[in-house]
């Protein structure tokens, strides 16, 4: 019985899973988040698996195999990352079976049901709190419940109504507005779904500097996501960026075109890989960035391209 966002995998896709990578993704269906497992002959992409989360055993889909897991960690240990704190390498519980499927099935039923519930009871209670998600972990008698708010909310009173209704564990956890969208999803600006919900691994910091770096524009509609925090896509090729301006002067330095006529930098391009600058004439004027070098000892940024005089660039 299909009961999840299914998928479909080529016969090629399902090679990824052969021993020659080292590690498998697993995305959480519920939370979106993804884990890893070292890689064995057992483990098919496609397949769905039981797998531990701080939530408890829940179902999970090998999204792919990888040769890399950036700061994975096994018990605290380094695993091809800097330090130890990062998601760690999870052993598989067991493949999830029809009967699991099933109960996921019926599960994603009974929220439906809880959730309506549950907000007649925030109603009733007059919290200010808003009700995201619905979890019914799998195979415990345990519920999350999944919310946001601005401020610290006294669920007490809920909590006690929730368990007399329900019969079971209730736990209620506040997320953030960038935890809700990745698990509500969406479009965004670019029409494409959410970068989050969709092929984001873990919610990454992201800083206006960031964009900044890009050249991109400040203005906060611009450059803000459904949650109302800053695109998590300003982190994909901010590296990239870093890196490529290492060979790059800033924007404001002096570039020298020869012996006592200098220029100042306007804009430097590093996806063209050029530097434009202005003569005193107030006209523009452009520069290939090979043809620019670095002179540590004086401080200062020369062009060199004697056969191509600095007029021949306007």
């Amino acid at each position: 019985m299909s009961c999840t966002p299914s998928q479909e995998f080529t016969d090629n896709e399902k090679l990824l899973s052969e021993n020659r990578y080292e590690y498998v993704a697993l995305k959480v269906l519920h939370t979106n988040d993804v884990q890893y497992c070292r890689n064995s002959a057992e483990v098919k992409t496609g397949s769905h698996y039981i797998i531990p989360t701080k939530y408890g055993p829940d179902l999970a889909l090998a999204i792919g195999s990888t040769d890399s897991c950036v700061n994975c960690s096994l018990n605290g240990s380094k695993e091809n990352g800097e330090n130890g704190d990062g998601p760690r390498l999870i052993e598989i519980i067991e493949e999830a079976g029809p009967e699991d499927m099933e109960a996921y099935s019926q599960n994603l039923e009974r929220s439906k049901e809880a959730f309506q519930i549950t907000q007649e009871l925030i109603g009733h209670h007059n919290l200010n709190m808003k009700l995201v998600r619905i979890h019914f972990v799998l195979r415990e008698s345990r519920i999350v419940f999944f919310f946001t708010s601005e401020k610290r909310v006294d669920f007490r009173a809920l909590v006690r109504d929730l368990v007399s209704h329900f019969r079971a564990r209730i736990e209620l956890r506040q997320i953030g507005v960038r935890d809700e969208a990745r698990m509500v999803g969406g479009r965004g600006v670019c029409g494409r779904a959410l970068c989050c919900n969709a092929i984001g691994e873990n919610l990454e910091p992201v800083s206006i500097k960031m964009a900044k770096t890009q050249k991109l524009s400040l203005n906060s509609q611009k450059i803000s996501g459904p949650c109302g925090r800053l695109l998590c896509c300003l982190a994909f090729e901010y590296k990239t960026y870093q890196k490529e301006q290492e060979g790059f002067p800033r924007e404001g330095q002096w570039l020298e075109l020869k012996p006592g006529e200098k220029v100042r930098i306007s804009e430097v391009n590093i996806l063209s890989k050029k530097v434009c600058a202005y003569s005193k004439d107030g006209v523009r004027m452009e520069f290939p960035g090979e043809d620019i070098q670095y002179t540590r000892g004086e401080n200062l940024w020369r062009y060199h391209a004697p056969e191509i005089e600095p007029e021949d660039l306007l």
